[in-house]
């Protein structure tokens, strides 16, 4: 989103508006698109959440804070850590990624390829992490880890977990002992 706004910034030059500097004037606009962003946010609809931050960015650009803009999107790697984990027992596919980063199959592989990753990689290292978690935080069964990490078979999610973190996943569920 930074770097579409960066580009739209960068194509127009934005004088600030009248009485709208955030240091010295109102905070009016800045506030009118906060609110617009959050009302969007509460809609669900990803489209009009997304023009209302970029709503937003261009109240702050006018405001006079433009700091943003030097800012770098994460990783593809990590945006998509963030999205799996937010939903780990999802059978996530590709066309599933795709469309909620708002980016083509032949664009996130050839991303992913340049970050050293894959999606299925990036997937089954988010549902083990949340699996860790699980298993350090609450006193959840193995089995009832294992399926809300979206792993249908317990063996498998204990085989997956112990190659990626050194350790068999019912000792970490028993609290190392």
């Amino acid at each position: 989103m930074i770097g579409l706004a960066r580009t739209l910034l960068d194509a127009h030059t934005l004088p600030p508006a009248p009485g709208a500097a955030l240091g010295t004037g109102t905070l009016a606009p800045l506030g009118e698109a906060l609110q617009r962003l959050l009302d969007a946010a509460k809609s669900g609809d990803d489209l009009l959440r997304d023009h209302a931050l970029l709503g937003l960015l261009l109240a702050l650009v006018r405001g006079g804070e433009s700091q943003f803009r030097l800012a770098q999107d994460p990783a593809l790697a990590s945006r998509i850590r963030l999205l799996v984990s937010s939903a780990p027992a999802r059978d996530w596919s590709s066309p599933d990624v795709e469309t909620q980063l708002h980016i083509s199959g032949a664009t996130l592989r050839r991303r992913l390829a340049a970050e050293h990753t894959s999606l299925r990689v990036l997937v089954r290292e988010a549902r083990l992490d949340h699996g860790l978690y699980q298993l350090q935080t609450t006193r959840r069964p193995l089995k009832s880890v294992a399926h809300a990490c979206g792993y249908r078979s317990v063996p498998s999610f204990c085989r997956q977990f112990a190659e990626r973190f050194g350790v068999d996943a019912a000792t970490v569920a028993n609290g190392g002992a």
